[in-house]
């Protein structure tokens, strides 16, 4: 569990080890593109608030008890996801889909496909007429 709330400017004048954890685990779970510097910047909080919103968690870019439960849940299913050889036989880790939003939308849109094709065709029959 965290020691204390961690937001923006957290660590700013040193390095708050908390918040290099979360850094690093958002960071692996593709949200976090900067350095891991312990300092709870803007790049930080802009991940925090996207891996938020993708969790259904309240968007306020604060790491709090929530926030750093969810976190840690993602990051440890994350890690034991079996890995997978490519052709080469490089070892590779499966693609993360971060949500059930995600596959959710995945299939929405594959849905949208299908009734694109399925109207294409119907007016594409009438037109031969």
């Amino acid at each position: 569990m965290l020691t204390k709330l961690l937001k923006f400017g957290t660590g700013y004048g040193g390095y708050d080890k908390e918040v290099a954890q979360v850094q690093t685990m958002l960071k692996e779970l593709g949200y976090y593109k900067g350095k891991i510097d312990g300092q709870f910047g803007s790049l930080t909080l802009d991940a925090v608030k996207r891996f938020q919103k993708d969790n259904n968690l309240i968007v306020d870019g604060i790491v709090g008890n929530q926030t750093y439960t969810r976190l840690l849940q993602v990051y440890n299913a994350y890690k034991k996801a079996s890995y997978v050889t490519n052709d080469t036989g490089d070892i590779i880790r499966p693609p993360y889909v971060n949500t059930e939003l995600e596959v959710q939308t995945r299939a929405d849109n594959s849905t949208l496909f299908i009734l694109a094709l399925v109207g294409f065709g119907l007016w594409y029959l009438t037109k031969k007429k």
